[in-house]
């Protein structure tokens, strides 16, 4: 039987190792500047601070274009790219879709199946029980990320490449299959995933682990993406925090221990979390950059 090595990464529990047509939809309204409002309308918090709370101004507009499943619900939707305006907003920063959200075909983009894994191991010559040395163990590593990030990889080359001067943001009914679940290759569920260039090299050049990247073979250069799991975020109250953390990945930032901040990976549901003077700088250097 494969077994199974969780590692957190992203804030979010990725299980890499030992071990993932386009429709229209009734918005409502036909326009980029009508659906701004319904997607992305800020609304006021009654979360008490977290500790250590700052503030400072960001200040910045941030483009986005706006995909989802076509198996969702438009409300659904709009509810976690609202938390990501209302918790920018505190920071007097705003969203601008570039056109009206867009409906697509799209399953799971984490996903495999048991019979795939085995098959690729066997084709590999690994064993698919019994304990393995180390050589062995990061081939199957590398196998198995390989092949339970394909889908999300392929959603990278096709949407996110050539990189455009935005943030896409992807939401999803789920963004891990079930099977992976069940199949006991994830304990704990992947609320959702920010990616960037700068945040790749940022991560790099830190010296902390990249492994979920060497996986996704990513390009040098791709469009900055958010990705949402309705599902999994649906069990949250107050999901903004969650949310504006996987964005910050998305916009460059790296995670920190700081007790309150965002982008600290335990971040609270409970309070409004907070971005630093040197985060916001950051923050508003990657967005002119683009």
């Amino acid at each position: 039987m494969v077994r199974i090595r969780m590692h957190r990464l992203l804030g979010a529990s990725f299980v890499a190792l030992s071990l993932l047509g386009c429709g229209s939809a009734d918005l409502g309204c036909a326009t980029a500047e009508c659906a701004s409002d319904r997607f992305f309308r800020a609304e006021a918090s009654s979360l008490p601070d977290c500790e250590g709370a700052m503030r400072s101004v960001l200040g910045v507009s941030i483009d986005v274009e706006v995909l989802y499943s076509d198996s969702l619900a438009v409300d659904d939707v709009a509810r976690l790219t609202r938390s990501a305006a209302s918790y920018y907003a505190e920071y007097r920063s705003s969203f601008r879709l570039l056109e009206a959200p867009q409906a697509l075909e799209l399953g799971p983009l984490i996903a495999g199946s048991r019979s795939e894994l085995e098959g690729a191991l066997i084709d590999a010559g690994l064993p698919v029980e019994g304990e393995l040395d180390a050589e062995q163990t990061a081939l199957m590593d590398a196998i198995v990320a390989k092949l339970l990030l394909a889908p999300l990889r392929e959603f990278i080359r096709e949407h996110a490449v050539p990189r455009r001067p935005l943030v896409l943001l992807v939401v999803l009914e789920r963004l891990t299959a079930p099977s992976l679940y069940e199949e006991g290759r994830l304990s704990a569920a992947i609320d959702g995933l920010g990616l960037s260039p700068e945040f790749v090299s940022r991560l790099r050049d830190s010296g902390d682990a990249t492994d979920l990247f060497d996986a996704l073979e990513l390009p040098v250069e791709f469009t900055p993406t958010l990705f949402l799991d309705v599902e999994a975020l649906g069990h949250f109250e107050h999901p903004d925090n969650i949310v504006a953390h996987e964005l910050g990945h998305a916009l460059g930032l790296l995670h920190t221990d700081e007790p309150g901040n965002l982008m600290n990976p335990e971040v609270a549901e409970s309070c409004r979390a907070w971005l630093s003077k040197a985060q916001t700088t950051s923050i508003v250097e990657t967005v002119e950059a683009r």
